[in-house]
């Protein structure tokens, strides 16, 4: 092992070393661990040398008259895996946020009670884990007793000594759980209790608190660094960690012009401030997607000369992610530039659990980090070989919980002839005994705790993954406190690798076998948006023509018979800019009988075709889609002004919609089988009903409109596709790709138009068998006026449109997860979808809070041209559009009060388009609002909780019933609004919009729609008339079953 590698050997080309942790973004798994294996795979000799370091460390830990007798033990019993540990946790650190006691009773009474916590009783040997659960116990029969008795007497002596006792008992957990994990609320508290340590421990400061939303937080974080920096800089030495996204709201790379103007001096500031005063300085590690800026940043700060030849800045690597050897690589050809040991922090990785899902929505081809706990702890061992090997360039601070990976290490360490310079770490108020022991049998070893510093409010991020660190069956704190034997701790991980556990779906598998998942595209890595970057250039100046298709026939092929009258309309961006990017030829009016009748003549033929290959049609289209994805993102961004993102986001609801309904049309095309008596054979199977009229909207141009197409088609149906007048040109190109997926021509007629102007034509004619609507309100009441007028058969209108959609919080609610849900759900694609946030709704004990962080995240959103990544909110679809929403802003100015408007960031001469810029306003009831306004306003109202009736009352009298939010940790709250306010889709603690076909089937009632719901179970059904059959098998020979017994 060289612990000690040569400095005159040249570092290798940045460039290239970038480019391999971009590539190595998304790569299998097992290949990317396979090499590992081999690197630290121990001879025997070692490996019985590593186990026998390992088994002693144990021993010496479980012998220690503390283990498993205080707080460790309590976590044990209570694990974030169980129903009783999730909601202590809920419980313990909500009630340091909630300003009002009504609602801290309230949240008490839901999460203590129904739950028995007598199963927990005489599990441990620890006193505190045995007293807690008596007194929990005791807590949740007083709360029964007053929600159940009848006697007046002991309510009320509950009410004036139950409650409050139970107050101050909780407020006293809170100290202790927020003291086990947190050193101090401040500073000077942090010292005293350091300085109380009677081992050689030094520190390294972690300020408690997650991103900035705003640039008021950036701000405060800065100053609270610069207080530590100068604080710590007055002892002889010490350390502070800091998180970058707490120094700018928009800590994203997409806004990485923004971080290099705004936060790069922030942080050149911080280190040279750090240097002075000799303290060390270690860049936190964060979400993956912001690994790729981090490094931006520190390359940046080394190349600039800001470290130059400085011992003590580094940053943490995580090794659960599938790059970070590659990471390391390109470290230590920085920290050969820089002309100074780099220290590294090597930890596994906190957020785990949300990279899994964020790679699981993203609908990427792998998971960026390792699914698998061996292939981590492997990854680890790598990891600190590599720092071992290069101690020249690298100071290692290895963060670890793991006896095996600390006897790994001290293993290799004493391996090497030279002295070796690194240390341990360990958070504050996990592996104390562990560290404790090891510095008693080496107190040569520096070991340092990282310590977190801040208040109870500020405490629930970094303890929920501390918790989940803790509560994982595959964790080593939680196997080491449980009674897992000594011999199955000790063993290798490289020994564990080929285990048969059942793996975690990759996310294109996630809804197999059904269907496989929409492919998606993470802009936030370097490889997948320079690609798709790269497809676009050549789309952004393009020009696309649609016309009608009728009779089998392009609209070129009947010119012949039209009047020269007949105009092209040229289409131009709604975000401005003079371009054309396209002509539509609007379907004259005689022509839409020709275009139903074509589709009737085809309707038997399409019918009589199976199920199976209608189904593989629909379901190479979807192929089509996805193979075309970058001229569909190029052609919606133009005409509809959507950002890239959304566009993204709708080409991948499309695809998902084609497969879902192939899966369910499947199902639907089997002959199902009905109980009766012997001799009868009952069925009921469905059969396609005609021709269906497609009505779609401009806001979801492909999704909704191939969505409504697809659905007709994979039952049988034949269709008249009329899409939104403004969004015509992708609606056609959606055409072709479907007559290249194999539909016949004649099987969808497309009819691009003004809808009042064919509307009435269209639907009073017999042979449209089915009408299916998006849009507004009013027009789905025309449209129903229209067809109740009709004689003949009655047919189905399935209709979507829009909600006056409210989110109701109450005071327990996390302020930042909802200002960022809120920000998401009311001001995504410009405020213009059906299930946008319109209203919302704030306790008034907590309103202030949540609205000043609100008001300084709505003023970072940044406005214009939606082709442009830094670009969060693009246009309004239209003139008209633009004039009604600024006349109602204007009417707002009136009545209400102006909370922010995003006016600080534009990507885009605003006057060059239809744009009205986000902005919220205080009103003081929703009945204020006679319409629904589709754009990015924001209404806010407060309430008390006892006018949570009214409130229930006002919501419901606005007739919508589209989306609903909330947000409490109160079970009960939660219940009592999801039960009393009128929607289709209720979303709980997360953001209301974005509904995932097949998972979150979207659709409401009354003024909101007829149902059934669009990517639900039900849907297909409507385009469908179902048929009960019933045979006399006895007629023809007799139940042969029966008589076979």
């Amino acid at each position: 092992m060289n612990g000690h590698a040569s400095t005159s050997e040249p570092a290798k080309d940045l460039h290239q070393l970038k480019e391999k942790i971009y590539r190595s973004y998304l790569v299998p798994e097992e290949s990317s661990i396979q090499s590992f294996i081999d690197e630290v795979k121990p001879t025997e000799t070692e490996d019985m040398q590593i186990r026998a370091t390992s088994a002693d460390l144990i021993e010496q830990v479980r012998s220690h008259p503390d283990f498993n007798r205080g707080f460790e033990a309590f976590m044990a019993e209570y694990r974030l895996d169980t129903l009783e540990g999730v909601r202590l946790m809920t419980l313990t650190e909500a009630l340091a946020r909630i300003p009002d006691e009504e609602t801290k009773e309230a949240l008490i009474r839901s999460k203590l009670s129904g739950v028995d916590w007598s199963n927990h009783i005489g599990h441990s040997l620890s006193p505190l884990v045995n007293s807690s659960t008596r007194a929990l116990l005791f807590t949740t029969s007083m709360l029964d007793t007053k929600s159940k008795t009848a006697a007046p007497w002991l309510s009320e002596l509950i009410e004036k000594i139950g409650e409050p006792a139970i107050r101050i008992a909780l407020d006293i957990g809170l100290n202790v759980f927020s003291q086990h994990f947190v050193l101090g609320e401040n500073l000077k508290e942090a010292d005293a209790r350091a300085g109380k340590e009677k081992l050689d421990y030094s520190y390294s400061y972690d300020m408690l608190g997650e991103a900035a939303l705003s640039m008021e937080d950036a701000d405060r974080f800065f100053e609270i660094y610069k207080d530590v920096i100068r604080h710590v800089g007055q002892a002889d030495k010490g350390a502070i960690s800091i998180k970058l996204s707490a120094l700018h709201p928009r800590y994203d790379v997409l806004q990485q012009d923004r971080i290099m103007d705004e936060l790069l001096p922030r942080l050149c500031e911080l280190l040279e401030m750090a240097r002075q005063r000799n303290v060390s300085v270690t860049i936190d590690s964060e979400e993956i997607d912001r690994l790729e800026l981090s490094l931006l940043l520190v390359e940046r700060i080394i190349k600039d000369g800001v470290c130059r030849g400085w011992q003590d800045f580094g940053l943490a690597v995580q090794t659960y992610s599938c790059r970070a050897i590659a990471v390391l690589e390109y470290l230590k050809a920085l920290a050969e530039l820089n002309g100074g040991r780099m220290g590294i922090r090597l930890v596994k990785g906190a957020y785990w659990d949300a990279e899994i899902k964020h790679a699981q929505s993203l609908g990427l081809s792998e998971y960026p980090v390792y699914t698998r706990k061996p292939y981590t702890d492997i990854a680890y061992l790598a990891g600190a070989k590599f720092l071992l090997n290069n101690t020249d360039v690298f100071y290692p601070q290895f963060a670890t919980h793991n006896v095996h990976a600390v006897a790994s290490i001290l293993h290799w360490v004493q391996q090497d002839p030279n002295p070796v310079s690194f240390e341990f770490q360990r958070l504050h108020g996990m592996g104390q005994l562990l560290y404790d022991c090891i510095l008693q049998k080496f107190p040569d070893i520096n070991c340092c705790i990282y310590a977190p510093i801040g208040h109870q409010k500020e405490l629930l991020p970094y303890l929920i993954r501390r918790l989940l660190e803790n509560a994982s069956n595959a964790s080593f704190v939680n196997q080491l406190a449980s009674s897992t034997p000594v011999k199955q701790l000790v063993v290798h991980p490289t020994e564990l690798a080929n285990d048969e556990s059942k793996p975690i779906p990759l996310p294109v598998h996630l809804y197999r076998p059904d269907r496989i998942n929409s492919s998606g595209i993470n802009l936030r890595s370097v490889c997948q948006r320079d690609k798709l970057l790269a497809e676009l250039r050549s789309e952004w100046q393009r020009e696309w023509h649609a016309s009608p298709y009728i009779k089998s026939t392009p609209f070129e092929g009947l010119r012949s018979v039209l009047d020269d009258s007949i105009k092209q309309r040229a289409i131009h961006p709604p975000h401005g800019g003079g371009q054309s990017i396209g002509t539509v030829v609007d379907t004259p009016a005689d022509m839409l009988a020709d275009a139903i009748e074509d589709a009737g003549k085809a309707f038997p033929a399409w019918r009589s075709e199976s199920v199976a290959e209608r189904c593989r049609i629909i379901d190479r289209l979807a192929d089509l889609l996805e193979a075309n994805r970058a001229e569909l993102i190029a052609l919606t961004c133009l005409e509809a002004g959507k950002t890239l993102p959304d566009c993204i986001s709708e080409i991948r609801e499309a695809v998902d919609f084609c497969r879902y309904y192939a899966a369910q049309a499947r199902r639907l095309g089997e002959v199902g089988l009905l109980p009766g008596p012997t001799g009868e054979k009952n069925e009921l199977y469905f059969q396609s009903r005609g021709v269906f009229l497609c009505i779609s909207p401009w806001n979801f141009p492909i999704a909704i409109y191939l969505g409504q197409i697809a659905a007709a088609l994979v039952t049988g149906n034949t269709v008249i596709a009329k899409p939104a007048e403004q969004t015509s040109l992708v609606a056609y190109r959606i055409l072709q790709l479907m007559y290249e997926a194999g539909i016949p021509t004649s099987v969808v007629q497309f009819v691009p138009g003004d809808g009042e102007k064919l509307g009435p034509d269209l639907l009073a004619h017999p042979d449209i068998a089915g009408v299916v609507f998006t849009g507004s309100c009013h027009t789905a009441q025309v449209i129903n006026r229209q067809l109740a007028a009709r004689s003949g058969a009655l047919i189905p209108l399935i209709a979507e449109t829009g909600g006056q959609n409210v989110l109701i919080a109450d005071s327990s609610a996390l302020p930042e997860q909802l200002v960022k849900d809120v920000l998401h759900s009311a001001f995504n694609s410009a405020g213009q979808r059906c299930s946008s946030l319109r209203v919302l709704y704030l306790q008034d004990s907590s309103a202030d809070t949540v609205i000043e962080l609100l008001a300084g995240g709505i003023r970072e959103l940044s406005v214009g041209d939606p082709s442009k990544l830094a670009t969060d909110v693009g246009p309004v679809i239209d003139a008209d559009a633009e004039a009604s929403l600024l006349a109602h802003i204007s009417h707002l100015d009136e009545i209400g009060t102006l909370v922010a408007r995003a006016d600080r960031h534009h990507t885009a001469r605003l006057t060059d388009g239809y744009f009205v810029e986000p902005c919220a306003y205080e009103i003081d009831s929703i009945s204020k609002l006679k319409d629904e306004h589709f754009g990015p306003i924001l209404h806010i109202i407060r309430y008390r909780p006892e006018e949570i009736p009214r409130v229930i009352s006002e919501i419901n009298q606005t007739g919508f019933a589209l989306t609903l939010g909330v947000h409490s940790r109160n079970e009960h709250f939660c219940q009592l609004i999801e039960q009393e306010v009128n929607a289709g889709n209720v979303y709980v603690n997360r953001n209301m919009i974005g509904a995932v076909v097949g998972t979150q089937p979207f659709g409401g009632f009354g003024l909101s729609g007829t149902g059934p719901k669009a990517g639900g179970p039900n849907y297909l059904q409507r385009f469908m008339v179902e048929i009960s059959r019933s045979i006399n098998i006895a007629a023809v020979g007799g139940d042969y079953k029966l008589l076979s017994r």
